[in-house]
């Protein structure tokens, strides 16, 4: 099924959700969860909450992720569950490893799933569950594997990355050839002198990793080719990020780069120069989060910064958070120190309640979308939004959205209005205010 045809797919469930208002999953309250009322008091609802597999006597929850499509639990046993991220459904489940083999979060595209177990790729139709492809990898992985369309890039313990062949692996798997021609489906390898440390990420023309030594190496995704090697006083200490920003009227991509040195570098991906640098006296543990002209920046029990993502001119700090959940065109949320969800003013960092979520500890870090996921470590997971918002709001890929039909004029909400929104995000929100019939409640 192509990329382009699901979407249409999901454009024509979600306007089936939004016409009927009938919930997919049950708004039964759940244990833990806030009421709600309280929940409206922040101008929120519960969009779904569902069940994760899992062996709730002898199991727990290791990792959480999500993209805009599918909400994924994997467990220390090994299973995994995958839900539809817009209404909740539960698409599929299966064993994907043994009984505490440790493996690292799945990642995701367009089309598949990728999970690293020991030292093989498990890769799987996201939707379906279907079993596409398992590939023995040539070391032994040190990070998640990063994906687009067309390849794969792991980084290794040895010090190497290696960029593989979507398309190739799928061929040689339909042909019967793997695992003996694993060596076909490599592009390249580069090598370095330490243990990589953190996922690569690209931005489709250059791919940047960094290793255990301090150094940050930036190399074309064609042949490899070196474009700067870029040096810090300290290891990176969190994930990367790579987004595209306006300079001098041009598009460009920039790196994020955490260090050890308590410094976050915002790098021109096309020669290493350092556009601006945020000097925190902390350490970074958490990955840098890039959503519209924000970059939100979490060091270690230091609160939460919005910087300009242009300048790095810090805009506010909110004390009380301890790691990021979200953020929508008005309201960032994230937990706070008594591990609850602090719910912040996005235009100018006041604190403006907090809701008791301590049941779910396991949050992603949604830079994708707007929706808050929540899980308990016994694996219900929950959704929440602000009120009225069907549609969800795509951050990093708005592209990627499905189309919907219009209904009607209808004016934008309240919230497009209030400060802290992108054009983009107003944008989305117009449109979904104008894809709603005119009488939608």
């Amino acid at each position: 099924m192509s990329v382009a045809f699901r979407r249409l797919l999901s454009a024509a469930s979600v306007a089936a959700v939004v016409l009927s208002v009938t919930p997919a999953v049950s708004q039964v309250p759940q244990r833990g969860l806030p009421s709600r009322n309280l929940l409206s008091r922040f101008g929120l609802e519960r969009a779904w909450s569902n069940q994760s597999t899992i062996n709730i006597r002898s199991d727990v929850v290791l990792h959480v992720v999500a993209d805009e499509e599918v909400v994924i639990v994997q467990t220390r046993s090994g299973m995994i569950t995958v839900f539809d991220a817009q209404s909740g459904v539960k698409l599929w489940d299966g064993q994907l490893a043994r009984a505490d083999q440790y493996s690292f979060p799945a990642v995701t595209n367009g089309d598949l799933l990728f999970v690293v177990i020991g030292s093989t790729v498990y890769a799987r139709d996201k939707f379906g569950g279907q079993e596409l492809w398992t590939l023995r990898l040539p070391n032994v992985p040190s990070t998640s594997p990063t994906v687009d369309d067309r390849r794969m890039y792991v980084g290794m313990l040895q010090g190497d990355v290696y960029a593989f062949d979507l398309p190739t692996i799928a061929r040689n798997q339909a042909e019967g050839r793997l695992p003996q021609f694993n060596y076909e489906n490599i592009v390249w390898h580069y090598g370095t002198s330490g243990r990589i440390v953190t996922a690569p990420v690209t931005d489709g023309k250059v791919v940047c990793f960094a290793n255990a030594l301090g150094s940050l190496y930036a190399v074309s995704t064609s042949q490899r080719d070196l474009k700067f090697q870029f040096e810090t006083r300290g290891r990176a200490s969190a994930p990367m990020d790579m987004a595209t920003a306006v300079e001098n009227g041009i598009d460009v991509s920039f790196i994020f780069l955490a260090a050890g040195d308590t410094n976050l570098y915002c790098l021109r991906s096309t020669n290493g120069t350092t556009r601006w640098l945020h000097v925190t006296g902390a350490p970074i543990r958490e990955k840098p989060h890039v959503i519209g002209n924000s970059v939100y920046l979490v060091p270690l029990d230091s609160g939460v910064y919005d910087l300009d993502i242009n300048t790095g001119r810090q805009r506010w700090w909110a004390p009380s958070v301890t790691a990021f959940v979200a953020a929508t065109p008005t309201r960032v949320f994230g937990t706070d120190k008594s591990g609850d969800l602090a719910v912040i003013d996005r235009g100018d960092g006041a604190l403006l309640g907090t809701l008791p979520m301590l049941g779910f500890p396991i949050r992603v870090a949604n830079e994708r979308t707007d929706r808050m996921y929540l899980c308990s470590t016994s694996g219900l997971v929950t959704c929440l939004r602000e009120e009225g918002a069907e549609l969800p709001i795509y951050h990093r890929f708005p592209e990627r959205r499905p189309i919907l039909p219009l209904f009607g004029d209808q004016p934008m909400t309240e919230a497009a209005d209030e400060s802290g929104a992108t054009p983009e995000e107003r944008r989305q929100l117009e449109t979904g205010a104008e894809a709603l019939p005119q009488d939608a409640p």
